[in-house]
């Protein structure tokens, strides 16, 4: 039988997982959407017009619907954790958008409110699935590439419009706003950071962190980029790179460097004898994706292990907050003990 959602927040996002799991996700189907905002409950009753789907102005009437199993929690990340901790205590599951919060504290208090509540709680940490990601993460896993030394993702790309990629009816700009957990260290760091710590899966002792911020926006605040480089205990160093208001086109996507081989892009080189030999290195088959893991768990099935544990959702957080503190006192953070 398929498990009732609730999604809350009918923005660009909110209406997207609406529409995929209402149409496109047999084992799920969509029951309700809460949004208090009046123009995105007109948009979803013109959009589920016809169909069983209730529209809610109130979030207690939300959460108090029996036929709400799992609640999708789509909204500017300010309110993750309210909202995670209300459909939690209301004895729903919960599936919240990524980044998990403002910061690892309420990361934090989220993960001890599902505990509390005996619920499932994941982060839709969707870029874990992503080609390109499972391709590196293959041939890191391969063993061809001998020790890591060094790993790094690289992205600059002119693309402003990410700044107010949002719903006009609400705040056209939050993502530029601070306040409301806009900017990209929050957004792309997000993902990169979570891919970054399960490409290599050492503690990471230090963090160091420059933002960019091209202020095109008037009220913009937040930054449009990132430059981090973290430090692991065992001495291995990455580079993350972003910058979404950049003229060069450059992309390399994961790199990393081994003692006996490297990967970039599709490619392993291999040493063997004193000699480097290069080949195609593809992507991994059958991989299960976030979904249908999500199903295996909610339904209790043997063997299903949670595809993104909130723990390590609380990791990226506290690698975030460390960036964030490194740029502000424009030094390196070090942790008391690796995380």
């Amino acid at each position: 039988m398929a498990w009732g959602v609730g999604v809350v927040g009918y923005g660009q996002q909110g209406r997207w997982h609406a529409g995929h799991l209402g149409r496109q996700e047999p084992d799920f189907r969509l029951v309700g959407i809460y949004d208090p905002t009046e123009a995105c409950r007109a948009r979803a009753q013109t959009d589920w017009a016809g169909s069983p789907v209730t529209i809610y102005a109130e979030l207690d009437r939300f959460l108090a619907d029996p036929a709400i199993e799992l609640v999708l929690i789509a909204t500017p990340t300010t309110s993750h954790a309210p909202l995670t901790i209300s459909a939690l205590e209301a004895g729903k599951h919960v599936v919240c958008e990524k980044p998990m919060a403002m910061n690892a504290d309420e990361g934090y208090a989220m993960l001890q409110a599902a505990t509390r509540a005996g619920r499932v709680f994941s982060v839709f940490q969707n870029r874990r699935w992503d080609g390109y990601f499972l391709q590196a993460k293959s041939a890191v896993e391969s063993g061809y590439l001998g020790r890591i030394m060094e790993l790094g993702f690289v992205e600059h790309s002119f693309a402003p419009g990410s700044l107010t990629y949002g719903v006009s009816a609400f705040r056209s700009q939050w993502r530029a706003e601070r306040a409301y957990g806009g900017g990209m260290l929050y957004d792309w760091g997000g993902h990169r950071v979570d891919q970054l710590l399960l490409l290599h899966r050492a503690p990471v002792e230090r963090v160091y962190c420059q933002l960019v911020n091209g202020h095109w926006l008037q009220e913009q605040d937040a930054d449009n980029g990132f430059h981090i480089e973290i430090t692991f205990t065992d001495s291995v160093v990455a580079h993350v790179e972003m910058n979404t208001v950049s003229l060069a086109g450059v992309r390399t996507a994961w790199y990393v460097s081994g003692t006996e081989g490297g990967y970039l892009q599709g490619k392993l080189l291999h040493r063997v004898r004193g000699r480097i030999f290069t080949t195609d290195w593809p992507e991994p088959n059958g991989v299960e994706g976030f979904w249908p893991n999500l199903v295996r768990v909610l339904r209790q099935e043997p063997g299903a292990v949670q595809g993104v544990p909130p723990e390590e959702s609380v990791r990226v957080m506290r690698v975030i907050d460390a960036a964030f503190q490194s740029h502000e006192q424009g030094q390196v953070v070090r942790f008391d003990s690796p995380v």
